[in-house]
């Protein structure tokens, strides 16, 4: 019986059988939490800021951490034509409106982005001759520059206005219709509607 268990003992060995491994004696401590990034900013008399969109701001976890670091929000994609006016004449701001009295709430402030930009033109603009097109561009401008007057910081006029490779203006519905003059009369009428402005070559206008 000895000379059994023994034989078993060493077929055991033979075929890998280890012992369980042991936990570590001095475990990793837990991650601390970092300093906010808007109090480093605050110090510095900056903005720190990230883009959001109105459904990321209703899950806990997300607002939570946004809450924590930011004191400045950039409206990802709420504030372009398309989603304010989908249907041409029925203007729809409760996304974008969310936003800003989100920030509002946590006092935040917000960029307004962008009123003018290719990626995000309503499915009717493109057909509209250019005499009506102006038009519409023209309305479009005043109307949501009017609306969020004085709770928007600062605003992105022309978005993505260059040419990927550098070689020019983008060649964008906006130049087809109205011509190169687009970039500078989206500022005019901003810089207008929004009052006493300061307008910077990145394509904001800053109220």
């Amino acid at each position: 019986m000895k000379r059994l268990a023994v034989a078993l003992a060493l077929l055991l060995t033979a075929c890998g059988h280890k012992a369980s491994p042991t936990a570590p004696s001095n475990p990793a401590p837990p991650a601390t939490s970092p300093d906010p990034l808007r109090t480093a900013a605050a110090a510095a008399g900056k903005l720190v800021g990230a883009a959001v969109q109105s459904s990321f701001l209703t899950d806990p976890r997300y607002s939570a951490a946004f809450d924590r670091h930011f004191n400045y929000v950039t409206a990802e994609y709420e504030m372009k034509w398309d989603p304010i006016e989908r249907t041409q004449g029925v203007e729809s701001f409760g996304a974008g409106d969310m936003i800003v009295g989100y920030a509002a709430s946590q006092g935040m402030q917000v960029k307004g982005h962008a009123l003018i930009w290719h990626g995000a033109v309503p499915g009717w603009l493109g057909g509209l001759a250019p005499a009506a097109f102006r038009t519409a561009f023209e309305s479009h401008i005043r109307s949501v520059a009017g609306h969020y007057r004085g709770r928007v910081l600062a605003w992105d006029v022309v978005n993505e206005a260059v040419a990927d490779d550098g070689s020019g203006l983008r060649d964008t519905v906006f130049k087809q219709k109205l011509g190169d003059t687009y970039i500078a009369d989206a500022f005019r009428l901003a810089l207008k509607k929004l009052g006493h402005s300061i307008a910077t070559s990145n394509g904001t206008a800053k109220g």
